[in-house]
This record gives C-alpha cells, structure tokens and sequence, in this order.
C-alpha cells in the first residue's frame, strides 16, 4: 500500500485509451494528469528563463506560466496519508466495502501499473456520479461520529500514529481531506469525468 493517493479526473475515453498504453499511463499518473506535448519541455525552459532574458518582461512571462499550468492542469487532488482513513469511515472496511462509498480503496477496475509497481485503478463518469453523490451525505459532524482512533488502528489503517489516542489532529486533518475531496468531485461530475486513483 502506498503512503499517499494522488486521484485525477479523466473521461472515460480517456481512461480506455491509458488501459492500453502503459507508458500514456506513466506519464498521465507522472504528470499529475496534465497532457505532455511535444515541445512541453522547450516551452517551461521558456517561460522559466524568458523573464532572465528580458526583466520588463517579467511579469507577463509570470502571468502566462500560471495560466498555461492552470490550462494544462485538470482536477485533481493529493490526499496524502489521508485517503486509508477516509475509506475506512466511508465504508466501515479496512480495504474493500459497498459500492459506491468504496471507490477510495475498491472496486471499479485496475488499468495498469504505475512505475511496474502500483496498481492504478479507475471508476467511471457514472461511478463517479454515484460516489460523489453518497460522499456529499457525509459532512464533518457525521465524520466526526464515525472518527474512532482505537478501532482505526485495531483496523490497522495507514498511518497508524495519526489515530493514536485519539488524536484530534487525525480528525482535524480527515475533515480538511473531506473538504478537499467534495470539491474535486464536484469538479469532475460537472466535467462528466471519471476519476483515476493511485496510491504510491
């Protein structure tokens, strides 16, 4: 199990096509979902040195870095340790549960490796619809009464520390990821994506 879960929003065409390409996968799951061009290289050299060349210019290169990042750039979200915690009081299962409050962890479908070592697994437009829906039921009070940091670590949900006592700070930092979470799914139903999970 990886120690952090990087999710990305992706049509289901999208999603097929990374199936059959390994290396897409890769550099897809490496990118952090943002679609490499040809002359991608040659254009981040030139925005990271333009403003070296010409300093009245600086700002202008600035602007233009940021909004070229933010076009390439599709929703996405790093749960960080997060995510192990977050399935667990979705699905009340350690590493599977129900459809759909498991699509952390479980189910959907597998459509490769990562690096030739980390499952990434995917759900569908449709799948999403379906999680995003039962995850928006779930507000920080209802987290908080599913919150149990002895059974969590009896459970043996990564990482183990952030429960131990109780720790308020693992609850502080599950309601922060929840947060997180309900705005990339938003982001992603309302693009009619899907969504690819790996943990790494």
């Amino acid at each position: 199990m990886g120690i952090s879960m990087g999710l990305q929003a992706a049509s289901d065409k999208k999603i097929d096509e990374l199936a059959n390409d390994a290396n897409a996968l890769n550099k897809f799951i490496r990118a952090g979902g943002r679609e490499e061009s040809a002359n991608g290289d040659a254009l981040r050299a030139i925005l990271a040195n333009g403003s070296a060349l010409n300093p009245q210019m600086k700002g202008l290169f600035n602007m233009f870095s940021s909004f070229k990042e933010s076009q390439n750039l599709g929703p996405s979200l790093d749960l960080g340790k997060g995510y192990h915690g977050l399935h667990y009081l979705f699905s009340g299962s350690p590493y599977q549960g129900r459809e759909p409050q498991c699509f952390l962890m479980h189910g959907g479908r597998v459509i490769g490796k990562f690096e030739r070592e980390f499952d990434v697994r995917a759900i569908t437009s449709s799948q999403l619809v379906a999680f995003a829906h039962e995850i928006q039921t779930i507000d920080n009070a209802e987290l908080t009464r599913r919150y149990n940091g002895k059974a969590m670590i009896a459970a043996n949900i990564y990482p183990a520390a952030l429960w131990a006592d109780d720790n308020p700070d693992g609850l502080t930092h599950l309601c922060a990821k929840l947060s997180e979470l309900k705005r990339f799914l938003k982001c992603a139903r309302d693009l009619n994506e899907g969504m690819i999970m790996c943990a790494r």
